[in-house]
């Protein structure tokens, strides 16, 4: 019982370093209540995700790096460690909880955790290091977002087709693009645009790797779309180590 207790209190002090308080945790469960996690069809070059109603997860061809940064609300530099498939292999998840309500992203971090160290069998742990770092303030021209209507839009989903990257979200806070952003652009975005509430939005760029597009770079889209631009600083922030992990078992 002891150690039982002592288990608790240690998982409860490391969601506790990520933002995560025990009033938020608990109104989420302690896992999803149905998971499908196998590995993606050889050939399958699409990748996407989805928050959709229900308090259902899908994902397409993500790889486990993937997965920890959305689990961790880090950027991919703050996750380092684990074997070389981690960033390479796919792998297709369809997992709900059972809720009338649509999955959110701070929902969906405690139970992606869970899912990663239940069937990936990851363990971790974290540190401290000094890191560039993006502070997100509001553009020149001043913030473009649209404050946010009730509606049956997933609250956040992904795509990438045809050299196009396409966020849609549906009641996003500025904090949380932030962290949407960090993990595109490889580097902790800190929100300090001081706007509250929640908004609707569509940001479309080109990744760095894409050739032969139109469509701008995410620091352009950023600005002209939605009228925030990021700014280059320095700050601590915490690093996440994969001490180890699994490819996951059959369903």
């Amino acid at each position: 019982m002891i150690n039982c207790l002592r288990l608790v209190t240690l998982f409860c002090v490391t969601l506790a370093a990520f933002g995560w308080s025990p009033s938020a945790a608990a109104q989420v469960p302690a896992a999803f209540d149905v998971a499908s996690v196998k590995a993606t069809t050889p050939g399958n070059d699409r990748s996407t995700s989805d928050l959709l109603p229900g308090g259902r997860f899908r994902a397409t061809n993500r790889t486990v790096y993937w997965l920890a940064r959305i689990a961790f609300g880090m950027s991919d530099v703050e996750i380092t460690g684990g074997p070389s498939w981690l960033r390479t292999e796919g792998f297709d998840i369809d997992a709900k909880i059972d809720s009338a309500d649509p999955m959110t992203p701070e929902k969906l971090k405690p139970l992606l955790l869970e899912l990663l160290q239940d069937r990936f069998r990851l363990k971790f742990h974290m540190q401290k290091e000094e890191r560039p770092v993006f502070v997100l303030v509001a553009a020149k021209s001043g913030p473009k977002l649209t404050a946010h209507v009730p509606s049956s839009l997933p609250p956040m989903a992904d795509s990438m087709q045809a050299g196009t990257k396409t966020l849609t979200a549906s009641g996003i806070s500025t904090a949380a693009l932030a962290g949407y952003l960090g993990r595109q652009m490889g580097r902790p975005v800190l929100d300090k645009t001081g706007i509250e509430g929640e908004f609707d939005l569509t940001l479309k760029w080109a990744p760095e790797t894409t050739e032969d597009t139109s469509e701008a770079s995410i620091y352009a889209a950023l600005s002209q779309q939605l009228g925030l631009r990021v700014v280059p600083q320095k700050a601590p922030v915490s690093v996440v180590v994969i001490d180890s992990t699994e490819r996951p078992s059959a369903n």
